[in-house]
């Protein structure tokens, strides 16, 4: 408001009211009487002048300084808080969580309108020129190797206090190998795919053909995963797996290779109008599968602290 006052209004008063221009009057100005002179309004500046090359050269100055102060923030807040030191983000996000239980109790109790005003005037008193030279002249040196070995101890404690959860997810992958039967006894080559392709399944009822890798080396863990077993194993469960995606119309090994086969693929007169098509009696197997499941376990994958892989950088 104070601003306002005496650095806008008061000039644009007396831009309206100017005083006289002869020296020969003795009275003193008071600005009374009528409005002497039109109101100074802001005009753009023409862009070939003196002032709009100014003005430019301040707006880029103004976004230079905008810009390291972003660059600034994001280093000293950003670098802290995103986990890429796993340690010090945990010990800030815990600091955080109990200082907010805090205030969620003591709030009402801490004088917020004195500790605002004690900072705002420090934040004034921090300008003046005595105690500009009041804090040059203080010796550095024993602030400096206190925060040396507060540091230290901080380092000390977040390696020793802070515990993380060093010990990778684990997850069990599964995955399907398929084979369609070719004729009586003989079966076309594998396929291995995310999915049994029963009867029920849309990709069999769109008539599409699955899809896989054609050999277990083929298979690829998740993104992000790795292999944590070094072999397939076979799920000797069967009649579980088919129970829990409810898929009917198989039959099921439950001793043996462990195969789900096709049953009931084609009606009597589907199978009746095969054999008229063909001129044969014998059954047409082009729809005929059958599916066994294999799992493997998998780890997450480990990102590596950046402080021990800089040391495994440097010592290679």
């Amino acid at each position: 408001m104070v601003v306002c006052i005496f650095f806008i209004m008061e000039p644009a008063f007396i831009a309206r009211h100017p005083p006289p221009s002869s020296s020969s009057f003795l009275e003193m100005h008071t600005g009374a009487g009528p409005a002497s002179a039109p109101p100074v309004t802001v005009k753009p500046v023409p862009e070939a002048s003196k002032d709009f090359f100014r003005n430019m050269r301040d707006l880029q100055n103004s976004m230079e300084d905008f810009t390291l102060a972003h660059d600034g923030i994001v280093q000293l807040i950003g670098t802290r808080t995103n986990f890429s030191d796993e340690r010090l983000s945990t010990l800030i996000y815990q600091s955080l969580f109990a200082f907010a239980l805090l205030l969620l109790v003591a709030a009402g109790l801490i004088p917020w309108r004195f500790l605002a005003l004690v900072s705002g005037w420090a934040l004034v008193g921090s300008f003046h020129p005595k105690i500009n030279q009041l804090i040059a002249n203080i010796d550095k040196k024993p602030l400096m190797d206190a925060y040396l070995v507060a540091k230290a101890r901080l380092k000390r404690w977040l390696q020793e206090d802070i515990v993380l959860d060093e010990v990778p997810q684990k997850r069990e992958v599964e995955v399907f190998e398929l084979q369609q039967q070719l004729g009586e006894g003989t079966w076309g080559p594998r396929l291995y795919g995310v999915a049994p392709y029963d009867l029920q399944s849309p990709t069999r009822i769109a008539s599409n053909v699955p899809k896989g890798a054609a050999r277990f080396e083929d298979v690829q863990p998740p993104k992000g995963w790795q292999w944590n077993a070094k072999l397939w194993r076979l799920d000797l469960q069967s009649q579980q797996w088919v129970e829990e995606r409810m898929i009917t119309s198989v039959d099921v090994e439950t001793d043996g290779e462990r195969w789900v086969y096709d049953t009931g693929s084609q009606s009597p007169a589907q199978a009746a109008l095969n054999a008229i098509v063909d001129g044969s009696n014998t059954h047409n197997h082009d729809d005929i599968w059958r599916r066994r499941r294999w799992t493997r376990t998998v780890c997450r994958k480990v990102m590596s602290d950046p402080e021990q892989k800089a040391k495994s950088e440097s010592k290679t």
